[in-house]
């Protein structure tokens, strides 16, 4: 495994709550390599997306469960950070996975790590990350310093507190996926070429053809895998 070595400091002094999550769905489109939020799990609404995948895993084959698990919501774990001898930078927002969430939850609960945020007796946490050999995705492995260390040891209580105002919100760190819009984005997955086809019309020709294809797209796939369930 490759290492490098990144300290950070967490804080939960203006956010509340330093871990926030969103649920994600990945490949349903190259330009959206960072994925979209499912609207489903993030905001209570209907996705297509989760309906499909639902279906999919019914369907039984392994073809279907492996576009079933690539298209699946995955959920991701984002947290305000102070990266140590990158400090001039400002505060950045560290994104991560469900397994160090549970490593981070559960070093803060206990009592003989105390506050790991606390700005004055706050604990660094170094990662070692980088891709282990027959694995297809890098890890990252986090461990507590074994030593207490303030926030920083230049700047006052005053530039404390204007770090801390630069932290951004992380509940507007992506922009919000509606249900037509996962849908039509489905849709182009499951038709490139209708929708090549359809973006090459003009006017009224075209806002027919898209139209026409979100129905045919996304219903005909739900409904050629409910036949035999």
């Amino acid at each position: 495994m490759k290492k490098e070595r990144q300290l950070s400091v967490f804080y939960r002094q203006k956010v509340g709550d330093p871990f926030v999550s969103f649920f994600f769905h990945y490949n349903l489109s190259s330009e959206e390599r960072a994925g979209v939020l499912c609207p489903k799990a993030n905001f209570g609404e209907s996705c297509a997306v989760c309906e499909i995948v639902s279906k999919l895993f019914s369907d039984g084959t392994e073809d279907s469960k492996k576009l079933a698990k690539d298209l699946m919501k995955k959920q991701r774990f984002f947290t305000p950070v102070l990266v140590r001898e990158k400090e001039s930078e400002g505060p950045k927002v560290w994104s991560y996975s469900k397994t160090v969430y549970e490593f981070l939850l559960k070093s803060m609960l206990d009592p003989e790590n105390g506050d790991i945020t606390d700005l004055k007796s706050g604990t660094d946490i170094d990662l070692e990350y980088g891709k282990k050999q027959g694995k297809m995705f890098a890890d990252t492995t986090p461990t507590l310093k074994r030593k207490t260390s303030p926030v920083s040891k230049e700047m006052d209580e005053k530039e404390v507190k204007e770090f801390l105002n630069r932290i951004p919100d992380l509940n507007k760190l992506f922009k919000t996926t509606s249900s037509a819009e996962i849908k039509q984005m489905l849709n182009i997955f499951l038709n490139p070429k209708e929708e090549a086809t359809a973006s090459d019309s003009n006017g009224t020709e075209e806002s027919n053809d898209n139209e026409q294809t979100e129905q045919s797209a996304v219903d005909k796939a739900l409904d050629e895998l409910s036949v035999g369930n």
